[in-house]
């Protein structure tokens, strides 16, 4: 058997730069992995998959990311062999967290582990890109630079040690629902990634904290009204409050543990409280 976790996915800063001709967007953000993780449990079969999952909203068919990451590692390889997947649940689901991405990404680091297969960076990149825009950064980890639609790395310096906390929402918000609210919104003032990429670079919070903007945060207002009102108290509060991704989490830069006790105090949601990962936890083979 191999165990794996898969780390949530953090936006720190996104921009939409515009709309390619086959409809998607293109982007400019920074990426950082969380230590909030879903667990992974691999055991191989003779053919076959299966998969299980503690949440009841995540498919258990081919729907799932798990299932199609499983499926195309099968296909480039030659692979007769199926596995068996336990998914536990920690990240929210639908919240912008990348759950469902990183849980394929997980699997396909893990799967050339149980089946004992050498495999090609260039060929994994071209599975995690098909499964997903944030599937390939899910499978390299790190502090990265994501342009294009989002698979266009580049490892960039982090000296900020953060404490963050993750504000997941009841509910979901459609992402191509944001993105088709972002072309109805009128145009936001200009801001650069470059700037969060320095504020990093230098190890300095209060920098980074001006430096952030996300230009779907507005869209993802129109589409859900809710999420503005929690975004508004707690910014009137005097919290440096964000979104990630396309929402509808978002997170707080706490800069102090006192911050922490004063944000407990005023806000009723749940409250994830993470670090960044410097890198991706490893697989690890459990003979139980």
């Amino acid at each position: 058997m191999i165990v794996i976790e898969a780390p949530a996915k953090l936006n720190l800063g996104l921009k939409v730069l515009g709309q390619r001709s086959d409809g998607f967007h293109e982007l400019d953000t920074v990426f950082v992995s969380i230590n909030l993780f879903d667990t992974l449990e691999l055991k191989p079969l003779n053919d076959g998959i299966i998969i299980e999952c503690n949440h009841p909203a995540v498919p258990l068919d081919e729907r799932n990311l798990v299932w199609q990451a499983i499926i195309r590692l099968q296909n480039a390889y030659s692979i007769s062999d199926g596995v068996q997947v336990k998914i536990q649940k920690r990240i929210p689901v639908g919240g912008g967290l990348a759950g469902g991405s990183s849980d394929a990404a997980a699997v396909l680091r893990a799967l050339p582990l149980l089946w004992n297969i050498q495999v090609d960076d260039e060929v994994m990149r071209s599975i995690a890109n098909q499964l997903g825009a944030d599937v390939y950064y899910c499978y390299c980890g790190g502090t990265q630079r994501g342009r294009d639609i989002g698979t266009e790395l580049q490892p960039i310096a982090n000296k900020c040690v953060l404490t963050l906390a993750i504000l997941p929402q009841p509910w979901s918000i459609s992402t191509a629902a944001v993105f088709k609210a972002y072309h109805q919104i009128p145009k936001q003032p200009d801001f650069s990634i470059d700037q969060v990429v320095a504020a990093l670079a230098h190890g300095d919070r209060l920098q980074l904290c001006e430096s952030l903007e996300n230009s779907l945060m507005l869209s993802a207002f129109l589409v859900e009204p809710r999420l503005a009102g929690v975004y508004k108290s707690l910014d009137q509060a005097g919290f440096f409050v964000q979104m990630t991704g396309s929402g509808s989490t978002l997170y707080v830069i706490l800069p102090d543990y006192t911050e922490f006790v004063r944000l407990k105090a005023i806000y009723p949601g749940e409250i994830i409280v993470c670090s960044i990962l410097n890198a991706l936890p490893s697989a690890i083979m459990n003979n139980k």
